[in-house]
């Protein structure tokens, strides 16, 4: 009846929630790592933002001839690293959201949340997990 679905959601609220989620995670890390290092480890957060333009000339619908799209993509990372004597814990999450410029319906918001532990049990002994 002329309105959007309720049950559509709305990619750019979710990107915006995801983003303050991620933010407050991060920084509780951090507070949290800080105070329980007492100077034996360090904790690192260097976010970043990616803004690309994106190009299909493969945009194809069933019964359809194949036709050109363009859009946007914006992508945050947000990294955490704790490095100590004998060990590496890295966390890194990214939301990415893609908005094409004709196909709307193609428009999506992703998440992405790569992790790795590394620790050197001895000089000769070490394993890693990620």
């Amino acid at each position: 009846m002329g309105t959007e679905s309720s049950s559509r959601r709305d990619p750019g609220r979710a990107l915006h929630r995801s983003a303050v989620a991620v933010l407050w995670c991060s920084v509780s890390l951090l507070l949290a790592g800080a105070a329980a290092s007492h100077g034996q480890a360090v904790t690192t957060f260097n976010p970043r933002v990616v803004l690309e333009y994106v190009y299909s000339d493969n945009v194809t619908y069933v019964g359809s001839e194949s036709v050109p799209d363009d859009g946007i993509r914006l992508q945050l990372d947000f990294p955490v690293q704790r490095t100590t004597k004998r060990s590496t814990f890295r966390f890194v999450y990214s939301p990415v959201f893609t908005k094409f410029s004709t196909f709307e319906e193609l428009d999506n918001l992703g998440h992405k949340v790569d992790t790795s532990l590394e620790y050197e049990a001895s000089e000769r002994t070490s394993w890693a997990l990620g």
